[in-house]
This record gives C-alpha cells, sequence and structure tokens, in this order.
C-alpha cells in the first residue's frame, strides 16, 4: 500500500507500506474487539466497516496507520496555514465510510465529496502508481 500527499505547490509525505500480514490482523481484531466493547451502541456499524479482505485497506486500518498519524496532523498544519484546505481522497472504502468520515470530522477536517462511480480525476493516483513502479524496479 502507498499513500502520499500533495497540494499546489506543497509536496507532502509519500509513504509504502508492506502487506498487512496474519500478526496485524490477529492484532487488529483485538484492538477492534476492545473498540466494540466500549463503543457498543455504535458496535453494528463498526463491524460493517472492517472487512477481512485481502483487496485494499478497511477503514479501521486506513485511521490507525494513515490518517492519525499522518494524514490529519498535516490537514490541521495546512487548515491552519490556509482555511479554505479541503482533504481531497478517491471512493475507496477506507476512505469514504460511515466510521472513517465520523473520525475525519472530529479532527475538523473537511473533504470534498465525489460521487459516486465517478470518473476519478484525483491526480495522486497516477502518482502513486507511477513511484510504486518506481519502487519496484529499483528493488
Amino acid at each position: 500500500m502507498c499513500w502520499g500527499m500533495i497540494k499546489w505547490n506543497y509536496k507532502g509525505p509519500f509513504y509504502i507500506w508492506e502487506t498487512e500480514t496474519e500478526k496485524d490482523r490477529s492484532e487488529a481484531r483485538d484492538q477492534i474487539a476492545i473498540l466494540n466493547e466500549n463503543a457498543s451502541n455504535q458496535e453494528a456499524q463498526l463491524n460493517k466497516e472492517w472487512k477481512e479482505s485481502e483487496e485494499g485497506i478497511d477503514s479501521w486500518r486506513y485511521i490507525k496507520y494513515v490518517c492519525r498519524p499522518l494524514l490529519w496532523p498535516v490537514c490541521q498544519q495546512l487548515l491552519r496555514e490556509d482555511q479554505e484546505f479541503i482533504l481531497m481522497e478517491d471512493n475507496a472504502p477506507g476512505h469514504d465510510c460511515w466510521y472513517t468520515n465520523q473520525e475525519r470530522v472530529k479532527e475538523g477536517v473537511n473533504k470534498v465529496n465525489w460521487p459516486p462511480n465517478s470518473p476519478d480525476f484525483n491526480p495522486i493516483e497516477r502518482i502513486c502508481v507511477k513511484r510504486m513502479r518506481e519502487v519496484l524496479v529499483e528493488e
């Protein structure tokens, strides 16, 4: 998985992660169980968002490993510099689900509302694909 951030006249961070291991999944299950115990009124919705799939990244992992430590702090810094800053993400399930949106709103980060099934004009997608190819060639 890769994640990067760009803005006009701003080149943000770019990260690449290895594939999630069974140990990572097990730890996630344990931590999600604790979240479910502490948030029983939201349990049904949270369980809908968490998926055990080899494809992509679920919302819980996206928030834990990308949003809280990397994305939202940079967004908050950019918001302090420019009140009109709006986060742009694609419609990947981990980016646009109830749990992710709820947590993002708590952090005060506004996001572009993409229509469902729209052609994706997000420039970061092309950059990620190109950078991943470069990394694979270097290895």
